[in-house]
């Protein structure tokens, strides 16, 4: 496997990004399907930084994504992994 790549982030921490880039290799990781690792890291940003976070998980393309609360977006394995904040 790969490693994942940071694409894009705005309005989070390194933290919150490093965090990221690990919850993409450990959801990939336990062979779950998009909606598990989605799920997982979801859950995961939820718990760790508050908030409710979205995670959308997808064969790599287009997407345009912008949040003044903050996203990431990470490549990995062939998957674009978008993670955003919904609201405080």
């Amino acid at each position: 496997m790969s490693n994942p790549k940071l694409k894009e982030s705005k309005n989070v921490t390194e933290t919150m990004w490093r965090t990221a880039l690990q919850c993409v290799v450990d959801s990939v990781d336990g062979k779950r399907n998009y909606f598990e690792q989605s799920n997982f890291v979801k859950n995961k940003f939820d718990t760790l930084f508050g908030g409710v976070w979205c995670c959308i998980v997808s064969k790599i393309g287009g997407i345009c994504a912008n949040s003044d609360k903050g996203y990431i977006l990470i490549d990995y394995n062939d998957s674009l992994f978008v993670i955003f904040k919904c609201r405080d």
